[in-house]
């Protein structure tokens, strides 16, 4: 079972409603009788089902695979970048229609809807719907049982009065973190209007926005998760209909088996299996220097040390997944920084970690053949009152075909205090983000565009995928990018402007704005595979690519900057 599924059954209200991800056994034509399935995805499903029915569920014989939802962030900017005085502005492409027809999906946190670059020529709005997760069911609730729906008649009366944002009980500024909210800046450069700061690469394209939010069950932040993810791209699909849609995930974390076999990453490629037109684009994390990845081989016998660093004053959660070869069969090690003796998790055990005083401040799942990829997994989770320090896991082979692990550690909620391997052991190859490891999406990395030339940002996250394919499928510029800025939460009247920000989360929504500009000038319905081809025959190999080898932070290249008919960058 899933650790983080057995983190669910440990505590809580066993008549509370979860939200997880199920994967249908392909074998049988039936689920569990206790789930109650909300968005589909051919066989993957995201369910509701009851904290006392997880067991059930995941023993029944229609069930593949069930998993929990796992909380998302945006991915963070880099404080460095964001702050550098020369910015970088996005012109649009004098294209055709400029995404005209095309409708484009945002997922993220905090969207100015009164902002200028989201308005059309006569001062309405160009958001179709706006899913605000957070919050109980209300009357404009969607059918997923959860948070309201502002459609595009409820922004534009509010459009009419002195306060907007009052007027619909939406505020970006919510979610505004010192420089403006992430989702208004992300929206901006995929599809913002022509304004005086810049316009976005497909100005004309409809928009629909979703605030993602996570179930507000006890202990998670209120960021987003898996589960409302998947929901969230079903809702922008049905709002689009038939149009062509192209929908930018600027989110991520640092976990899982990084193969593009997480239940979330096989419905991505469901989603885009199922339907022509569609496409989405994906930043590929900012992690390059976090220092949460390592990597090694064990020989037959041998056994290697992993020293993980805690903060003192850290009092969030801590987590950490390593992944392994199902040919092989490991030991873990698990030894506390206050010296007692190292805890021994034994592949198919589970192990509860206490403190000097009894209190549990932990727990550590050593799982055999994962159904998904199906390799093993052995993840540890530490509790806020855990001790800090170098906790220690040493890794032996007990059984040695293949020898290779991974490990990561997973980004803190509040990304103050991240706790770290030791340098030593620190890797920074496969640090792309957790849920852009698939086959069909297209994963974007930063680059820094300037007139000198082109190179990695420092920060880009870097591939390979564990299973040894190129990620991120190529980048765009991420570097100092200026759009839209939101209103400052104590406004409650609109005060638009730009702001500066860095990351693979500018990157993503540049492609994002190049494949709806593309897919306004078809004529005809392209498959994901059509799609794909023509957004990597707009990439100019970067020079490393000459001597054969793909750059693992910029894939296999960035966009021409004038392929699409005079885009590019100017300072």
């Amino acid at each position: 079972m899933d650790p983080a599924l057995k983190e669910l059954i440990a505590a809580g209200n066993p008549e509370e409603q979860i939200e997880a991800i199920i994967r249908q056994d392909p074998r049988m034509k039936i689920l569990p009788p206790q789930v109650k399935v909300i968005a589909e995805f051919d066989d993957i499903k995201t369910v509701r089902v009851k904290r006392r029915d997880i067991e059930s569920v995941w023993a029944h014989p229609g069930t593949a695979s069930v998993k929990a939802a796992r909380i998302l962030q945006f991915e963070e900017r880099n404080a460095f970048f964001n702050h550098a005085t020369a910015a970088q502005r996005i012109q649009r492409p004098a294209i055709g229609s400029k995404g005209n027809g095309v409708v484009v999906g945002v997922v993220d946190w905090g969207f100015d809807f009164a902002h200028p670059a989201f308005l059309d020529t006569r001062g309405q709005t160009r958001i179709e719907a706006l899913w605000d997760q957070r919050g109980e069911r209300s009357h404009r609730s969607p059918r997923y049982g959860y948070g309201k729906v502002l459609q595009a008649r409820d922004l534009n009366a509010a459009l009419q009065t002195v306060k907007p944002y009052r007027h619909v009980n939406y505020h970006p500024g919510d979610a505004d973190t010192g420089i403006g909210a992430h989702g208004t800046h992300v929206a901006d450069i995929a599809a913002g209007s022509h304004s005086t700061f810049s316009g976005g690469i497909a100005p004309e394209a409809a928009l629909v926005f979703v605030h993602l939010a996570s179930q507000p069950l006890t202990g998670l932040a209120n960021l987003g998760d898996s589960v409302r993810l998947l929901e969230a791209i079903q809702f922008i699909a049905e709002v689009a209909g038939d149009r062509p849609l192209v929908i930018n995930l600027s989110v991520g974390r640092h976990g899982g088996p990084h193969t593009g076999l997480t239940l979330v990453e096989q419905a991505f490629d469901r989603f885009l299996e199922g339907a022509p037109n569609r496409l989405i684009v994906q930043s590929a994390g900012n992690y390059f220097q976090a220092k949460t990845h390592t990597q090694n081989r064990l020989l037959p016998g041998g056994e290697i040390s992993l020293q993980w660093q805690v903060n003192p004053g850290d009092r969030t959660p801590n987590e950490l997944e390593l992944w392994y070869s199902d040919r092989d069969n490991f030991d873990v090690f698990v030894t506390p920084p206050n010296g007692d003796s190292a805890i021994t998790v034994k592949r198919g055990d589970s192990r509860s970690l206490y403190g000097r005083n009894g209190e549990e401040v932990g727990r550590l799942y050593h799982r055999a053949y994962d159904p998904n990829t199906p390799d093993h997994h052995f993840e540890a989770f530490l509790k806020p009152n855990a001790p800090p320090g170098i906790w220690t896991l040493t890794v032996k082979g007990k059984q040695v075909e293949d020898g290779r692990f991974h490990a990561w550690i997973e980004r803190d909620g509040r990304g103050k205090r991240q706790s770290r391997f030791a340098n030593s052991n620190v890797k920074t190859s496969n640090t792309v983000g957790s849920i852009c490891n698939g086959f069909l999406p297209i994963a974007v990395g930063a680059a820094d565009w300037t007139p000198f030339g082109v190179s990695p940002a420092p920060f880009a996250s870097a591939g390979p995928t564990r299973d040894g394919r190129q990620k991120p499928d190529l980048s765009a510029p991420g570097v100092r990018i200026r759009a839209a800025k939101s209103t400052p939460r104590w406004s409650s009247r609109p005060r638009p402007g730009s702001t500066v920000m860095s990351g693979a989360s500018q990157a993503s929504p540049y492609v994002a704005g190049v494949a709806a500009a593309m897919l306004s000038g078809e004529s005809t319905p392209l498959n994901i595979h059509e799609i794909r081809a023509k957004i990597t025959s707009l990439i100019i190999p970067h020079p490393q690519e000459d001597s054969g080898n793909l750059s693992p932070q910029l894939g296999a290249g960035v966009i021409e900057a004038n392929a699409l008919q005079n885009m590019h960058i100017i300072n």
